[in-house]
């Protein structure tokens, strides 16, 4: 689902559940979807729409995930 868009980035990395995910991920998990998830681009683009994070957070909690 990662792979072809249906879980977004915002929701793996900022997310609770996103994170705990991720932090299961084997090696070769982590190298299947490292360029789908890019993690550099993502970091460089929530420093930069900080007030979008703390939204995209603020929905995600409400939502459970």
């Amino acid at each position: 689902m990662i792979k072809t868009g249906k879980i977004s980035p915002w929701v793996l990395y900022l997310s609770p559940t996103g994170e705990e995910l991720m932090n299961r991920f084997n090696e070769d998990h982590s190298k299947m979807i490292g360029g789908v998830i890019e993690p550099g681009a993502w970091m460089k683009k929530f420093k930069k729409l900080e007030e979008d994070v703390e939204y995209i957070r603020n929905l995600l909690e409400q939502a459970g995930i």
